[in-house]
């Protein structure tokens, strides 16, 4: 969680006047990931995809992948690294709703209180961010952060079944490697400003640790995480990458600590251990 944490205010630095925008940041994550996951699956010969199964990779890839990293990083580019971090611990509310309203599953008050939390204090964030500006936050930026926990919810609930029949290593590999088709015109679209930005070593070691420890790596601790730890406890540690992202944000400059955005985590992290404790 410390890499996923640090990925936010770092990714800051990269996206500077003159360096990186969100999208060129996105699939630069996207490609480079899916060099290297692709590499490990075949050094580890894992078997391939059933034919019948690739239309769910693609929804996979554009859900976990796709919209889910490419709005973050773009929201990243707008708003502070604590207030993306804060908005990416909601994915379990986003999660528990989709399921109530597709799946059916039924929720406990104690889960609705936990809700309704949540959303006071994402809602008190993205205000906060409305009235002021700069390191503080951003309205759209928090919002575009959001959006990519509300499609990183689509992956949980719409495509369980998946996850549960194949190997971690294979739904990464894969799921990055069609993420990377599909950014594919982005990348070329933006690779002037890129291959130009990348040349100046400020902009290019920010980038590097976005791709191999920020995505790479953290992804490999989380798969490590799931396989010895129950999932209470890696939802516990989520909650250390506000903490992490705000702290060093702010000691390098790139975030501001407000009264709104103390009490709005507050009310984030009070709503979300309510959902995820709750027994029913």
């Amino acid at each position: 969680m410390a890499a996923f944490g640090l990925m936010a205010p770092i990714s800051k630095f990269a996206m500077v006047p003159n360096g990186l925008d969100g999208p060129s940041l996105a699939v630069l994550r996207i490609v480079g990931a899916a060099v290297v996951f692709s590499a490990l699956a075949l050094v580890f010969k894992l078997p391939p995809v059933e034919k019948g199964d690739f239309k769910y990779f693609v929804g996979m890839a554009l859900t976990s992948i796709v919209f889910n990293q490419g709005m973050y990083i773009t929201g990243l580019q707008l708003t502070s690294p604590l207030n993306g971090s804060l908005i990416n611990i909601v994915t379990p509310i986003a999660v528990m709703t989709l399921s109530l309203v597709f799946l059916g599953i039924r929720i406990t008050w104690c889960k609705a209180l936990g809700v309704a939390i949540s959303l006071v204090g994402v809602v008190g964030l993205v205000l906060s961010s409305a009235h002021a500006g700069g390191k503080v936050g951003s309205p759209v930026g928090d919002l575009c952060c959001v959006i990519s926990q509300i499609s990183c919810a689509c992956y949980y609930v719409f495509f369980v079944k998946m996850v549960r029949k194949y190997h971690p290593l294979v739904i990464l590999s894969r799921n990055f490697s069609i993420a990377a088709v599909l950014t594919l015109p982005v990348l070329i679209w933006k690779w002037t400003i890129i291959s130009s930005a990348l040349q100046v070593p400020a902009i290019l070691w920010p980038t590097m640790y976005v791709v191999f420890m920020g995505t790479v790596f953290a992804y490999i601790c989380l798969i490590i995480a799931q396989h010895h730890l129950p999932p209470p406890t890696v939802a516990i540690y989520n909650y250390i990458q506000p903490i992490i992202a705000g702290s060093f944000g702010i000691l390098m400059g790139v975030d501001e600590l407000t009264i709104f955005k103390v009490l709005a985590a507050l009310f984030i992290i009070s709503g979300v251990s309510l959902v995820t404790r709750s027994k029913e």
